[in-house]
């Protein structure tokens, strides 16, 4: 259900493409900006934001982008702070959670 394609270092907002169709949500992600991480945290970063949105879009409430209909080809997830020593499955869920808001 989820496709991260990659996750690059730099500077950005979180472009992607949400659609859905009568309880099927198709999500893309292009790019996941995550600057500061190196590389085998970034994959762990990754794969625990594609768990969280997973959990989110299967046992919480349609997200708002989603409930407005239609397809969606830019979901800001906005910004929030990373404590320093923070483990990956914490940043990774925190990503989702800003994505599922946005």
């Amino acid at each position: 259900m989820n496709d991260f394609d990659r996750a690059t270092a730099g500077t950005g907002a979180t472009p992607g493409l949400v659609s859905s169709c009568a309880n099927r949500i198709e999500l893309h992600i292009e790019e996941l900006v995550l600057p500061g991480f190196v590389s085998h945290e970034r994959h762990r970063i990754v794969l625990a934001a594609e768990r969280e949105l997973t959990r989110l879009l299967t046992e919480g409430e349609e997200p708002p982008s989603v409930a407005r209909g239609g397809a969606v080809a830019y979901v800001d997830g906005g910004s929030f702070e990373v404590k320093i020593g923070s483990f990956a499955e914490h940043v990774g869920a925190q990503i989702a959670q800003a994505v599922y808001r946005g």
